[in-house]
């Protein structure tokens, strides 16, 4: 995953796990036998999980667990038994091409590789890669499996092995999260920690290349990357007395008062938000429906309730037993459901085509940030269109050995790179339009007066019409798809933008917005509304808030 689109995941998903879980200090101060410890944390990590596997299924509670599964997975698989795993740490560090991971399994019994499943290893052709004997994996990414002696197993990035192996020796230097590892303690069977330390930096670039396009409230949240310094969860599976927590550490008692306002006001601002979008659809004046609405308001403050914050000295805690909040979330989510499944089915369609828009256009954004120009079409020494900027941005929506495969100095339909056509990325694939393999509808609107416009490099600065009030990519009609890799994108003409775009048979396009954001608009929107989203620099903006 790209750096751009790493970050806003992140958070999300941070921001998921701190609406149930936050760790207390009093269980930080009970609890300082055991860690998670610093093996097989690099200098460069900035985040780590540990799992407890036969601990965990050792427990009575393991009974209402699907073991049966996941037992039957790892014999098939691995050729031992889940009981088998002691534990399994995972790293995640961020390295100059992206996101690097690493995971290491402890065993309690000896490991035969030749019982690995091929589909996913390849034990028959096994390789020296920085002086370790591995096996490649059968993965998107390029992953290769270690046996470091007969019980550990160690899967890592093929260019992230020597550094994770460099990791398990005591004489190193510790970075970051190695020496926060050292002081957490893991109390439950999963623990996670992440540190700030190691990707500060790359946080705060990033939300100050993007603080003039995003609203204030949102903005707000640039200031966590200041105020934090770790996060810690702790989640015990077994134990119906245990609390679920996790931490948010603060570098002083100052910062986390600055934190909790934040954290106060941005759950707020979620509630609304969320509300917003789960009656986006729910336009009936029907009794039901104002009942439901009523219904979804109580249950948002229900759960704000559930997840406000308490502040002990530099950190900032909720904490809960997940037996005694669950039966609550269960009765949200119930109600959630049947107020608004049927709304949401056709939200739900909507969906997958605006997040592969937006998925691109955060691309767009990590190769602008990368070499300060929006891509192009790939062109030859004379100036001539090669490749697509679709195959431009390959390592950008995590495709990189895909991109390497190309060449690069060749046309797309070459008796080479024509191969490769069929082997389209998920992210140009649109799923609810019946198109030929290899053929895509995400294209960039291309001419005069427009961001896409062959033989100029357009930096975000050009756009002074303002991000949000430009179009940068678009959901073409299917008549217009295109082979994914050929340099070929809608040709706009001014005095008919809406050709190719929509017909009478089209009743909303997919647009999106240089700002990442995105729209589906009417086709019977005005010619001349959108030529002025369409137009980058012509001083014309249009009011979206509408759309």
């Amino acid at each position: 995953m790209s750096t751009r689109c790493l970050i806003p995941h992140s958070l999300t998903v941070l921001s998921m796990i701190s609406c149930i879980f936050f760790i207390s200090p009093e269980t930080l101060a009970q609890e300082r036998g055991k860690t998670i410890g610093n093996e097989f944390i690099p200098a460069d990590a900035f985040a780590t999980a540990v799992v407890n596997i036969s601990d965990t299924l050792a427990k009575p509670k393991a009974s209402t667990y699907p073991t049966e599964v996941l037992d039957a997975w790892c014999r098939e698989n691995t050729g031992i038994s889940a009981e088998a795993i002691d534990t399994i740490k995972v790293v995640v560090a961020m390295g100059p091409a992206g996101p690097m991971a690493a995971a290491v399994a402890r065993l309690n019994q000896e490991f035969d590789p030749s019982k690995l499943n091929p589909d996913l290893v390849n034990t028959d052709d096994p390789i020296i890669f920085d002086g370790h004997a591995c096996f490649p994996m059968n993965t998107p990414v390029p992953m290769v499996l270690h046996q470091l002696d007969k019980t550990t197993i160690v899967v890592a990035n093929a260019n992230y092995l020597n550094v994770i192996l460099g990791a398990g020796e005591e004489d190193r230097v510790l970075g970051a999260l190695a020496e926060l590892a050292d002081r957490v303690p893991q109390t439950g069977q999963i623990s996670f920690l992440v540190a700030m330390e190691p990707i500060r930096p790359m946080v705060t670039r990033f939300l100050q290349s993007v603080a003039s396009e995003i609203p204030p409230v949102v903005n707000d949240l640039a200031q966590i990357t200041r105020l934090l310094n770790a996060i810690a969860i702790d989640i015990d599976l077994t134990n119906d007395k245990s609390v679920q927590s996790l931490t948010m550490m603060a570098a002083d008692d100052a910062a986390a008062k600055e934190l909790e306002v934040i954290y106060q006001r941005s759950m707020a601002t979620g509630r609304d938000m969320a509300l917003r979008v789960a009656m986006a659809d729910m336009e009936d004046d029907d009794p039901v429906t104002i009942a439901s609405k009523h219904y979804m308001n109580r249950m948002a403050d229900d759960f704000v309730r559930h997840i406000t914050p308490k502040r002990s000295g530099h950190r900032l805690t909720v904490s809960g037993k997940l037996t005694e909040y669950m039966p609550s979330m269960s009765g949200h989510l119930v109600g959630f459901l049947a107020s608004s499944f049927q709304a949401k089915r056709s939200a739900a369609r909507r969906a997958v085509p605006m997040n592969h828009g937006r998925e691109i256009v955060l691309a767009l954004h990590n190769h602008h940030d990368a070499y300060q120009f929006l891509p192009g079409n790939i062109l030859s020494k004379d100036g001539k269109p090669l490749l697509s900027w679709r195959v431009a941005i390959l390592p950008f929506v995590d495709e990189y050995d895909l991109h390497e495969r190309f060449h690069l100095d060749e046309p797309w339909n070459s008796e080479h790179n024509i191969k490769l056509v069929d082997q389209m990325p998920r992210v140009y694939r649109q799923p609810h339009r019946d198109l030929p393999v290899g053929k895509t509808v995400y294209q960039r609107p291309s001419g005069t007066q427009l961001i896409m416009h062959r033989g100029r490099k357009v930096r975000f600065g050009d756009i002074t019409d303002g991000m949000s009030n430009t179009i940068i990519m678009a959901e073409v009609m299917p008549n217009q798809a295109v082979d994914w890799s050929r340099p070929s994108d809608l040709e706009v003409h001014l005095n008919e933008p809406k050709a190719g775009l929509c017909d009478d048979s089209r009743e909303k396009m997919l647009i999106i917005m240089a700002d990442g954001s995105g729209f589906h608009l009417p086709s019977n929107i005005p010619a001349n509304t959108l030529k002025r989203l369409l137009t980058h620099a012509s001083g014309e903006t249009v009011d979206t808030s509408g759309f």
